[in-house]
């Protein structure tokens, strides 16, 4: 079978859909917790990464190898950003 998920394991990373609904909900707190603005994105997306994962993997059953992590915290830096962008700003 050619098109096995170990012969593309970022493969997941770049679907429309973006993080399921638990980890989106864990991202969302911490970035209200924390007053993550966006122009603090560029330097946080590592911490945000790092604060959710564990979330991630409990919710999606699977363990992020050390290299899943860049597509990882692109995909968080994403959907912080386009939710930074979509929340009020009080």
């Amino acid at each position: 079978m050619a098109s096995s998920s170990n012969n593309a394991p970022a493969a997941g990373w770049v679907a429309p859909g973006g993080l399921s609904p638990i980890p989106k909900e864990e991202l969302f707190r911490v970035l209200d917790e924390e007053n993550i603005q966006e122009k603090d994105l560029p330097k946080k997306t590592k911490h945000l990464a790092d604060k959710i994962r564990e979330t991630y993997e409990k919710s999606s059953g699977e363990k992020l190898k050390p290299a899943d992590m860049d597509a990882f915290r692109a995909l968080v830096g994403r959907e912080a950003a386009e939710w930074i962008a979509r929340r009020p700003h009080v």
